[in-house]
């Protein structure tokens, strides 16, 4: 695939993030502000990348 598609990276704000981390939204926040998650701000709200997200999960096996 070629082109804007392939460019497009889905992005999980701290609420959806928490869901699958099974982590409360104000733990996952914290964790983010404090640089333990790789995290991006964005207009004042963090969101992490499907890699970011799938990165935390395997590390915490």
């Amino acid at each position: 695939m070629s082109g804007i598609a392939s460019e497009i990276v889905r992005l999980f704000n701290t609420k959806e993030a928490s869901e699958h981390l099974h982590m409360s939204h104000e733990y996952v926040r914290r964790l983010c502000r404090e640089g333990v998650f790789p995290c991006r701000k964005v207009r004042g709200k963090f969101y992490m990348t499907t890699e970011q997200l799938n990165a935390i999960l395997e590390g915490s096996n």
